[in-house]
């Protein structure tokens, strides 16, 4: 009982800070499209004869943080919603399919269930090294990529205490959190998120330090 207290408690956490840093990312985006929309409209300005009225200048200020706004929320829904597929597509992973690795599909299905975490997809990438990583925003939406070192190299149980580590991070939503931070501080300039890139890695480094794989 008490053990999932804790993992609930974790989750519960861990929700709060992916909430925490979709919202500061979009205010990042919201306040950089605003102030660019800004800076044109007061050159603009200069070569109107009499320049701009306060009330006109109210108006645009309102105008720019509303298209602020809605530019935030997409590019942060943008990129959330391609973070997945991205990743993936960069360590290029192949989708398994029912059967193509018996021994990955009996294990994902069986610590599925003692996790009670729903099935990831799982995928293979060609890769000596004996490596493992799960991608995905939701528990009910994330794969697991295994490589072929990984398979060839350990044992049925050790890749099971691999397999079961990967599902308690997405039960826990420990990968849910990394996935998101991936997608929304990869692909963009420093400059233009540095602060989504500072709380990510404030978020980053408490998650770290109140690791309990239970």
């Amino acid at each position: 009982h008490d053990h999932h207290v804790l993992v609930d408690e974790v989750v519960r956490r861990n929700r709060w800070r992916i909430a925490l840093l979709t919202v500061v990312a979009v205010v990042n985006y919201m306040i950089l499209t605003a102030a660019l929309v800004n800076v044109l409209f007061l050159i603009s300005s200069m070569f109107e004869d009499g320049g701009s009225s306060a009330q006109k200048l109210m108006m645009f200020a309102g105008v720019s943080l509303a298209v602020g706004a809605f530019s935030g929320v997409s590019a942060v829904v943008t990129h959330l919603r391609s973070s997945h597929r991205r990743t993936l597509t960069e360590l290029g992973a192949v989708a398994l399919g029912p059967g193509d690795l018996p021994v990955v599909d009996n294990l994902l299905h069986e610590l599925s269930i003692a996790t009670g975490t729903p099935r990831p997809a799982a995928a293979l990438v060609a890769d000596d090294a004996p490596n493992a990583l799960a991608v995905g925003r939701r528990p009910a939406d994330t794969t697991i990529v295994v490589t072929s070192g990984l398979i060839e190299k350990l044992s049925r149980d050790e890749l099971e205490a691999v397999l079961a580590a990967e599902l308690w991070a997405i039960r826990r939503y420990d990968t849910a959190m990394q996935t998101v931070t991936l997608g929304l501080t990869a692909d963009t300039a420093a400059i233009v998120i540095f602060p989504t890139m500072a709380v990510a890695e404030i978020l980053r480094m408490r998650l770290l330090r109140n690791a309990d794989f239970g």
